[in-house]
């Protein structure tokens, strides 16, 4: 099974469709390369702190694009 991260962001990334809005919030819009910016932000710092791939995590964030 694909990464949520892979399925959801980076294959429309990778399908042409970065400039489109992936998410809309009150601040304006989120496209989906912007998303996977903040998706492989967070994957490299928890990488940093040791996290290996295909361990579990658990995060609190408050909702907004920081939380998809």
């Amino acid at each position: 099974m694909d990464n949520a991260a892979a399925l959801f962001v980076d294959a429309p990334v990778e399908e042409g469709h970065g400039d489109r809005p992936a998410l809309l919030t009150p601040s304006g819009p989120v496209t989906y390369a912007q998303l996977q910016g903040l998706t492989d932000r967070a994957a490299h710092r928890l990488r940093a702190l040791g996290v290996e791939p295909e361990q579990r995590v658990a995060l609190l964030l408050s909702g907004g694009p920081a939380w998809a």
